[in-house]
């Protein structure tokens, strides 16, 4: 019998999971960006919208496989293990990512908050129609981002450095983050505070 070593295996697999978590932070993943809440309990999660909606989600499972053929074993070093633990983490975050975009769009399709070019080029109109819909806040904590796909990010990125030498779409943007302030001070006029 080949002796066993529980606490080495146990604090090797600490290692290595930390390394992996780790890597998660500093991946360029959207959900890098999520602040992260563990579940050990229950079979269902509830939350409540704007609207007073009691919603219910179902936990997903996501998972990533780590495969070691056995003629393997004998030459396996621990670098090879964590870059094997990496990945399988790596295709959970992507499976996370691909979850997390579903329910947005189905989020945002159920509240028609859905702008849709139809394949056309991107416009300034539909730029701003896009803005139109966003819920947006100006305190000192408040930013935004827009998350997108690498070739729609490039574009993006090349569209408003076009459109940011055009005097009128610079105005019309200037006009409407005015407007978002005027409406988020009306907003935060009407909160009710508790004691």
């Amino acid at each position: 019998m080949l002796p066993d070593y529980p606490t080495i295996k146990k604090d090797l697999w600490k290692l290595m999971q930390s390394r992996a978590d780790e890597a998660s932070k500093n991946s360029p993943s959207f959900l890098s960006t999520i602040g992260k809440v563990q579940r050990h309990e229950g079979h269902r999660y509830t939350y409540e919208t704007v609207e007073g909606d009691v919603r219910e989600l179902s936990p997903q499972k996501h998972q990533g496989i780590v495969e070691v053929p056995f003629a393997d074993i004998a030459t396996l070093q621990l670098d090879d293990v964590q870059r094997m633990i990496n990945q399988a983490y790596a295709d959970i975050w992507d499976s996370e990512e691909k979850h997390l975009y579903q329910v947005i769009n189905e989020m945002t399709e159920e509240v028609g908050n859905v702008i849709s070019g139809n394949d056309k080029p991107l416009t300034q109109d539909l730029f701003f129609s896009a803005f139109e819909k966003i819920h947006m806040s100006f305190d000192d904590l408040s930013s935004f981002s827009i998350v997108a796909n690498h070739d729609t990010s490039k574009m993006l990125q090349m569209k408003l450095e076009e459109w940011n030498q055009d005097p009128e779409f610079t105005k019309k943007w200037r006009e409407l983050m005015e407007k978002k302030r005027r409406d988020w001070l009306d907003r935060e006029s009407r909160r009710k505070l508790v004691d």
